[in-house]
């Protein structure tokens, strides 16, 4: 197979085998950890959804992983070689009977196996593309946001940040996000929206700030990017996307909390 992916048909029938698997195996544990969830207490739903993500994601990584230092699945046959006249010859098959024999099929199932595990890699480069646009975009509107001035809000975020033990990060105003967010995984930036005082209280504002703060803390931002990640890596596996969506959710409670 050419182009800018290429497999051995065993290499691409382990990775589709694997990619299957993880529909089931994501179903189970999407499943189970709804169960545990309405079981437990709600401190331990955080714990629980990014386990359910971790054990649902690594198991199917492994095809790709094993395919990428050409590793199989499965070890290939020794090759043979036959002499296909030779073979049609014994068989007694007549001029027409082994014209029929020796037509290619339109598409053998190697091809096919090939082309999904294709079309897999391809669907991951293409929602990595748009995931890596939408970051560029976010990291357009820091470059272009200005930052706070207000002495007041600036020293409320920094008791803030002085009872949660974390550095103040930067505070800035952008006219690209509708509401307060948090970006940066190593250096965080807090964006406010531009003219947001004018919606909510200096209180409100200092609050949502604050839940800002509280992702900072709790080290949110890499388990976000974690989840897009995997969002990128199974885009065809809407369980996995659901069991992302509740780790974030729960990581959105505990930073209220």
């Amino acid at each position: 197979m050419s182009g800018l992916v290429e497999f051995t048909h065993y290499q691409a029938e382990a990775l589709l085998i694997c990619l299957a698997g993880s529909l089931v195996w994501a179903s189970l544990l999407f499943v189970g950890a709804r169960g545990l969830e309405r079981a437990a207490a709600m401190a331990s739903a955080e714990k629980l959804w990014t386990g359910a993500l971790l054990f649902a994601v690594l198991p199917s990584l492994a095809a790709p992983a094993l395919a990428a230092f050409g590793v199989s699945l499965r070890p290939a046959p020794a090759p043979m070689e036959f002499d296909a006249m030779q073979l049609v010859a014994a068989s007694g098959a007549t001029l027409k009977e082994a014209s029929a024999i020796l037509k290619p099929a339109l598409v053998t199932t190697e091809q096919a196996i090939k082309a999904a595990a294709l079309f897999y890699v391809y669907g991951v480069i293409l929602m990595f593309s748009f995931w890596a646009a939408r970051q560029a975009a976010l990291q357009y509107a820091v470059a272009r946001a200005e930052f706070v001035r207000a002495e007041g809000l600036l020293g409320r975020l920094e008791d803030w940040a002085a009872r949660l033990d974390v550095r103040m990060p930067a505070v800035k105003r952008s006219r690209h996000v509708s509401s307060v967010c948090i970006t940066g995984v190593f250096r965080h930036i807090v964006l406010i929206p531009r003219g947001i005082e004018l919606r909510v209280s200096t209180d409100d504002l200092v609050l949502m700030c604050a839940h800002e703060l509280a992702h900072v803390r709790r080290g949110d931002t890499r388990l976000f990017t974690a989840t897009q990640l995997a969002r990128v890596l199974f885009w065809f596996n809407p369980l996995v996307a659901r069991i992302a969506s509740h780790a974030e959710l729960a990581a959105e409670e505990s930073a209220d909390a």
